[in-house]
């Protein structure tokens, strides 16, 4: 009984401390402040997509976006819903895509008791990184109800996925407040002239 409790509580402190990672904080080619969090990965088709959230910082001002990388192809075009725990459908539509480059296989092994080895040549695959406009009334909204389904669109077919436990939704608000707490820090840190 012990182990079966050590070994749910390491699952529920694994989940919970998943967005504690930020994967960007820096300042982007036009000067704002660009904080993200780690995406994480939920199964709504082959080859599945992975969902983070992140924050432009500039002048004072905050622009939340919700990211959605995937190996499939996602247009420009695409469109998001969120079905909240209320029944509210949440519409969301791409505001940029950005294609990255995705490397795997690659290596080497040599055979036991011989000069001979396999080489596995690397494979490069399209990685889109997707990027929808949120607010913080739609940030409140997941935080209040909760995600029950998304639908993805590609521009020709849609991707759904069912939440029955609100995984997605939690795990947004959890990446909403680890960014904010980042912002305050941001904010705390003194000018040249403060105090002089």
């Amino acid at each position: 009984m012990k182990k079966f409790l050590i070994i749910i509580l390491c699952c529920v402190l694994n989940v919970s401390a998943y967005s504690q990672k930020l994967n960007m904080n820096k300042t982007d080619e036009s000067g704002r402040l660009v904080i993200s969090t780690v995406p994480k990965y939920f199964k709504l088709a082959k080859p599945g997509y992975m969902f983070g959230m992140g924050a432009y910082i500039a002048n004072g001002s905050v622009e939340w976006y919700l990211q959605i990388t995937s190996l499939s192809v996602i247009p420009e075009s695409s469109e998001a819903l969120f079905r909240l725990g209320n029944d509210e459908v949440m519409h969301l539509t791409c505001k940029d895509v950005k294609i990255d480059k995705w490397n795997t296989g690659g290596f080497s092994m040599g055979l036991p008791g011989s000069n001979m080895s396999i080489i596995s040549p690397t494979q490069s695959h399209d990685l889109y990184i997707s990027e929808f406009p949120l607010n913080r009334e739609d940030l409140e909204k997941i935080s209040q109800w909760g995600i029950k389904k998304i639908r993805v669109s590609s521009g020709t077919d849609f991707k759904d996925k069912i939440f029955s436990n609100n995984a997605l939704g939690k795990y947004l608000i959890k990446c909403w407040n680890k960014i904010q707490k980042e912002i305050g820090k941001k904010s705390d840190n003194k000018g040249i002239y403060d105090g002089f």
